[in-house]
């Protein structure tokens, strides 16, 4: 039953859809890693149809896994024979233009013009969120033209797909093509002549046209394996080389020889299934609750409730219970921890010399901006008609205005100002106060100082899975870019501080504390981030282990504006960190404010000692 399903997958390997081929691929290179036994029939399916397989990342996986998984002797030569056989014919050439230009332009020619193979290179996002290049082979169809049987042929020939890719200048197939081989003659023990030769004239082709390549040269990655393949035949055929050469392909050829391109697949699919089990959470998410419907409504605004002497009357059991426990105290300190908290967001609108000193408390309600404006008469004499004009920068627009007021010498008086928020985006509140005295025939004005909305404000933390994130990741068009410049040493400190700074979370499962409610609508906390980062396995191993480290996090705006941020981070020698920071957002706003609370908080993290 299950090689039966997994014949049917292979057939998708052939598709001109890049993603479903991929997955296949991955999927049986997964399955020839863990099942020893259904390595035989998954490996001499994908020698017979190599030649159908139009996409180079699938083709790269496919001769990844004949070089690494190949050990049966008629096996290896199938897979040789099936390789060459979708290459042929040799050498492989570019066609000549001229000589085709002949041919359509020559005398009595009846024939349609023919629509050259056409190999697209697209930029595509990879799974941690950088960018990656793909070509694409796409063949004609649906040409009939009468043909002779011989130029028929040679037409398939150079058609196939794994052929037109390599003279295309594919320098990753074509290093993969020269690897894969060598491999697979290594392991062959009777490894005949023509075989032989016929491989190493493949391999130096293709070197040559590597060489010859635009984007190529003798010092190109591709050109410099493929070398390594050549001299790794060399000893193969007992050639006389320099010893420094020799020691090189004698180094090369027992690093082939091993298993460390199955350990580190071993690795990757551990950790690959460690985060899978981490993604799973993100169905934690949701929560439902049942009430009663005979169950009372209270609604505590409404309630009366007088100040510290003790229990107010009309309390529920709940309030009852913490009354008996002592909870009243503790009530009494959150209280003086949410007034130090208001206390420490009153921002000065103008000067203590000012006739009219101002203070601003900005609070944000969902959608909306309260604005509580402290206006005090600083002079010795009754200001008449104090009125605060304000306005706004952003999406935001003021609802309700603060009144003309009176103050007499002295007097302090609270005003409130509704503002409406439209979109999540970095606003600016600004305005001048006037009045008027009565030894003054014209009106007096005072400047405010601007107020800044904090983004965070409109930051909730949420979650999304790895594919979720890919795919907004590639629809979105807005990207700000944000480059690295902080004090701070430690990778994960960075990281920490900037998803502490930002109410960003890990790409992955949704992360709750038991036995608190509301998680989701509050900011994170320096716990919360270090639970993060170790639940994150893969991650935390590239923190510790690696100079290189690429994050992608994610948070959601009140508004339902998904927040999108990819953050690769690099160690160097001197111990400073570089990297950028991208975000990406549908809509312009987010994006931009977003960078630059990054750009502001990147600068350094400063440090409480209790």
């Amino acid at each position: 039953q299950a090689q039966r399903v997994m014949f049917l997958l292979m057939d998708f390997l052939t598709e001109s859809d890049q993603t479903t081929a991929t997955e296949v691929v991955m999927f049986l290179r997964e399955l020839i890693a863990n099942y020893t036994d259904m390595r035989m029939p998954i490996l001499q399916r994908l020698a017979e149809c190599i030649g159908d397989v139009s996409q180079s990342r699938v083709l790269r996986g496919c001769l990844w896994l004949f070089g690494e998984y190949c050990e049966d002797q008629a096996l290896i030569e199938s897979v040789i024979q099936s390789v060459l056989t979708s290459l042929r014919p040799l050498p492989l050439v570019l066609d000549d233009g001229s000589q085709k230009e002949k041919k359509e332009t020559g005398p009595g020619d009846k024939k349609k013009e023919k629509k050259a193979p056409k190999i697209t290179t697209k930029t595509v996002v990879l799974a941690d969120g950088t960018y990656g290049t793909q070509n694409v082979y796409e063949g004609d169809e649906g040409e009939e033209e009468e043909e002779t049987s011989e130029e028929k042929g040679k037409a398939d020939v150079k058609k196939t797909a794994f052929r037109t890719l390599l003279l295309g200048g594919d320098f990753l197939l074509s290093a993969m093509v020269g690897v894969s081989l060598t491999k697979l003659c290594l392991k062959l023990k009777n490894l005949p002549v023509a075989l032989r030769n016929e491989v190493l004239l493949v391999i130096v082709n293709i070197l040559k046209l590597v060489k010859n390549h635009v984007c190529g040269g003798e010092k190109c990655d591709s050109a410099v394996r493929l070398s390594q393949c050549i001299r790794a035949f060399a000893v193969l055929g007992k050639s006389q080389l320099p010893p420094a050469q020799l020691a090189a392909a004698q180094l090369t050829q027992s690093d082939w020889s091993g298993s460390q391109g199955r350990a580190q697949l071993a690795k990757v699919l551990e950790l690959a299934s460690q985060n899978a089990e981490w993604a799973l959470g993100q169905e934690e998410e949701v929560q439902e609750k049942s009430v009663s419907p005979d169950e009372c409504i209270v609604f505590r605004q409404l309630r009366e409730r007088k100040g510290g002497a003790g229990p107010a009357g009309g309390m529920d059991d709940d309030e009852d219970y913490n009354a008996a426990r002592g909870a009243t105290i503790a009530q009494a300190a959150a209280d003086g921890a949410l007034f130090a908290e208001r206390l420490a967001k009153v921002q000065q609108m103008t000067g203590l010399a000012d006739p009219v000193y101002v203070e601003a408390f900005l609070q944000v309600h969902s959608f909306d901006l309260m604005l509580e404006l402290l206006v005090v008469n600083r002079t010795n004499e009754t200001l008449q008609n104090v009125l605060v004009e304000l306005s706004t920068q952003g999406d935001l627009k003021i609802v309700d205005r603060p009144s003309a007021v009176t103050l007499s010498a002295g007097q302090q008086m609270t005003l409130h100002a509704s503002i409406k928020v439209a979109s999540t985006e970095t606003g600016i509140i600004f305005g001048y106060v006037t009045f008027e005295k009565k030894s003054a025939a014209d009106k007096e004005c005072s400047v405010l100082n601007e107020l800044h909305v904090d983004i965070l404000d409109y930051i909730e933390r949420s979650w999304i899975n790895e594919l979720a994130f890919r795919t907004m990741w590639s629809e979105f068009e807005w990207e700000n870019k944000v480059n690295i410049n902080t004090s701070i040493t430690e990778v994960g400190t960075f990281l920490e501080h900037i998803m502490r700074n930002t109410n960003m979370s890990i790409v992955g499962r949704s992360y709750k504390k038991t036995g608190e409610k509301n998680q989701k609508k509050g900011k994170l906390t320096a716990e919360d981030v270090q639970e993060m980062l170790r639940d994150a396995v893969g991650i935390k191993k590239l923190i510790d282990t690696s100079s290189f480290v690429a994050v992608n996090l994610y948070a959601k705006s009140i508004f339902g504006e998904d927040a999108l941020a990819n953050i690769s981070i690099e160690k160097l020698p001197d111990g400073k960190l570089t990297g950028s920071c991208r975000i990406r957002s549908r809509t312009q706003g987010i994006a931009l404010s977003l960078g630059d609370r990054i750009t502001i908080v990147q600068r350094g993290v400063q440090v409480s000692k209790e």
